[in-house]
């Protein structure tokens, strides 16, 4: 019990606690990717900035020029049907976290049956 005129303490974080910044998460990275008639399955690896907390989904959105796909998940692998063998698609993928959608991953293009270029040209 306190006596009159002593002063109440409160507790502080002056020294003790630790203000915690949540951000969008990365963009996370791709592993592989398995290619079979008309589907693809992405392989990836989590971005290494989550943002601070945990990733609740991932992304994979492709293109041929025209027409758009996306699948998306809260693990890998990312499996993405309706595709046209032989024809290529610019690909990307993305994270996301309670915050938001992080960043797009670098352009890498795959050409069913089984074809994958990264942007810069290298095959993994």
């Amino acid at each position: 019990m306190r006596r009159f005129g002593e002063k109440l303490r409160l507790s502080t974080c002056q020294t003790s606690c630790r203000e915690a910044l949540i951000i969008a998460p990365g963009a996370p990275r791709l592993i592989d990717v398995d290619t079979e008639a008309g589907a693809a399955r992405f392989f990836l690896a989590p971005p290494s900035n989550s943002g601070g907390v945990a990733i609740t989904r991932f992304s994979v959105f492709c293109t041929d020029g025209v027409n758009e796909f996306g699948s998306f998940g809260p693990a890998s692998p990312l499996r993405m049907e309706g595709r046209q063998d032989f024809v290529t698609y610019g690909c990307a993928l993305q994270a996301r976290n309670v915050v938001g959608n992080g960043p797009f991953s670098q352009v890498f293009l795959i050409t069913p049956p089984w074809n994958l270029l990264f942007g810069d040209g290298f095959e993994p």
